[in-house]
């Protein structure tokens, strides 16, 4: 005789080990799932983090510095031409032999900077220069200092021009919401006429110089400057300038990005600059801007 209530009891208990089973198997598969979809979360989320960094978004770059003289303009090619002026005018009216102009001049820098020491207003003032001059030659200072001073500037900065793409580059960057600097060793107010000159003044959202940083390039204290007024992470903004010893190491010795600009005709690759620091990209144009950022 079959006993109804042991193979009730068996049944419930065979049923309870199946329900316990199954419910262990649930468990075992709801982890594993969890698990794959944290996984593939994981790694969208880095492939979206190096997009990101790839595709230069203007999540990363948040301010872009530009130097001024041999940057955002030919200041070298303009210093040439504006001293067959000086030199016609100094031997017209002081009597110096056009050949010896500039050699008086590199002098007389030398002597202001070393009366000024670590005054980086004075370094950098023509006026003082030609003050020195004029009083190691036993001339008049005045009114020929300041005449100098004034022929130099006024025949330099009427002739200056933007670098090719400059003005392209800043307004896509002003597009894109960035924050553009400038970052100079020069005394405000030449700069300042610069810049107004060049017509750029309208993207410009700041500057620092050296006059007002109280050092120059390659020190930090200029750098730190130019990255608080901004409002910004060193590691969000960019440096761009043409000097290796001021702009690249000043950059780089606060981990700030950088990029050297040298401009050369027929040059469409962007080169690389190997320092102490690391690499540093080379543009020979500003339309390489872009290309460049995604290599930093």
């Amino acid at each position: 005789m079959i006993n109804i209530k042991s193979f009730a009891d068996g049944e419930e208990k065979s049923l309870r080990n199946s329900f316990s089973l199954m419910k262990t198997c649930y468990n075992e598969m709801r982890q594993e799932c969890r698990g794959i979809l944290e996984c593939k979360a994981q790694k969208m989320q880095n492939i979206n983090q190096d997009s990101s960094k790839k595709t230069g978004d203007i999540g990363m770059t948040k301010a872009v510095f530009f130097d001024i003289d041999d940057t955002i303009y030919d200041y070298i090619g303009a210093h040439n031409n504006t001293m067959p002026v000086m030199k016609e005018w100094a031997y017209e009216n002081l009597g110096i032999a056009k050949e010896d102009l500039e050699k008086y001049v590199a002098e007389a820098r030398v002597k202001a900077d070393d009366r000024a020491g670590r005054d980086y207003a004075v370094n950098h003032n023509r006026l003082v220069r030609f003050q020195c001059m004029l009083e190691t030659l036993g001339k008049p200072v005045f009114p020929y200092a300041y005449e100098m001073y004034n022929l130099y500037w006024d025949t330099l900065i009427d002739q200056i021009i933007p670098s090719p793409e400059i003005e392209e580059l800043m307004k896509e960057l002003k597009q894109r919401g960035i924050y553009i600097g400038i970052g100079s060793n020069m005394t405000s107010d030449v700069q300042y006429r610069k810049i107004l000159k060049l017509g750029l003044g309208k993207y410009i959202d700041g500057i620092v110089t050296s006059e007002e940083a109280g050092e120059e390039k390659p020190h930090r204290k200029l750098f730190d400057l130019c990255v608080e007024k901004a409002g910004v992470m060193v590691e969000e903004s960019i440096f761009i300038g043409d000097s290796i010893a001021h702009d690249v190491t000043g950059a780089q010795n606060i981990g700030m990005p950088v990029i050297l600009y040298r401009p050369k005709e027929n040059v469409n690759e962007i080169e690389w600059l190997q320092t102490e620091k690391g690499k540093c990209p080379v543009i020979a144009h500003f339309s390489q801007f872009f290309e460049a950022e995604k290599m930093l």
